[in-house]
C-alpha cells in the first residue's frame, strides 16, 4: 500500500515551493515595472522641461520685441473706437469727420483740443497746398502724439495758422521747440497739422 501520507507531504511541499517561485517572479517584475516607470516619467519631465525652455525662449524673444517696440513707443488711434471727448494720449477729441461703417469706417479728420510742447526743425516751403512752414519733429517726439497705424512714422507736421506762425518764427528755417493746438490728423491728410501758439526760448 503506498504511502499516502509521504505523496501529500511532497505534494505540499512542492505546492509551496511553486507559491514561493511565483511571488518571487511577481516581485521581480513589479521592481522591473517601477524601475521602466521611473524612467517614463523622467523622460517625460525632460520633455516637458525642454518644452518649457523653448517656450521660454520664445517669450524672452517676444520680451525682447516688445522691448525694442517701447523705445518707440507711438499713441495708436483706434478708428473703430475713436468719439468726440475722448482722450487720447493728453489731448481729447475736440472734432470728428467720418465716412463709412463698420469695416469700411474711415476716419477724414480728427481735431483735438489740448497743447503740445514739441521740439523740431522747421523750413518754410511747398506744403501741397501753398507755402507754408512744415515741422520735421525729432524723433523722440512722436510719442507724444497720437498717430494712425498706417503711417505710424510721419513726422511731418504743417502749420496751419501760417501767418501768426511767420509772426512768431524769427526766419525761414531751423530749430526750435514749439507749443501747438488744434493738432489734427486723418487719412484725408498726407501730413498732421497744428497752430502754433508759441516759440519756446
Amino acid at each position: 500500500m503506498p504511502n499516502t501520507y509521504g505523496i501529500q507531504s511532497d505534494l505540499f511541499h512542492i505546492n509551496k515551493l511553486i507559491i514561493f517561485l511565483i511571488i518571487l517572479i511577481t516581485i521581480s517584475g513589479c521592481k522591473d515595472n517601477s524601475v521602466t516607470g521611473n524612467q517614463n516619467v523622467e523622460g517625460a519631465t525632460t520633455v516637458t522641461a525642454n518644452n518649457a525652455t523653448e517656450q521660454d525662449k520664445e517669450i524672452h524673444e517676444d520680451m525682447n520685441q516688445v522691448i525694442d517696440h517701447s523705445l518707440n513707443r507711438r499713441t495708436i488711434i483706434n478708428p473703430a473706437a475713436v468719439e468726440i471727448g475722448q482722450s487720447i494720449g493728453g489731448l481729447t477729441v475736440l472734432e470728428l469727420d467720418t465716412s463709412g461703417t463698420g469695416t469700411d469706417l474711415q476716419v477724414n479728420d480728427i481735431t483735438f483740443s489740448g497743447e503740445l510742447t514739441l521740439t523740431g526743425a522747421y523750413e518754410w516751403d511747398d506744403t501741397g497746398d501753398g507755402f507754408g512752414y512744415i515741422i520735421t519733429l525729432d524723433e523722440e517726439m512722436m510719442e507724444r502724439i497720437p498717430l494712425f497705424e498706417d503711417f505710424a512714422d510721419e513726422r511731418t507736421l504743417i502749420l496751419g495758422n501760417t501767418e501768426e506762425a511767420a509772426e512768431l518764427l524769427s526766419s525761414s528755417s531751423g530749430k526750435a521747440t514749439f507749443v501747438l493746438a488744434n493738432y489734427s490728423i486723418g487719412y484725408r491728410q498726407i501730413m498732421i497739422s497744428a497752430d502754433l501758439v508759441k516759440v519756446m526760448e
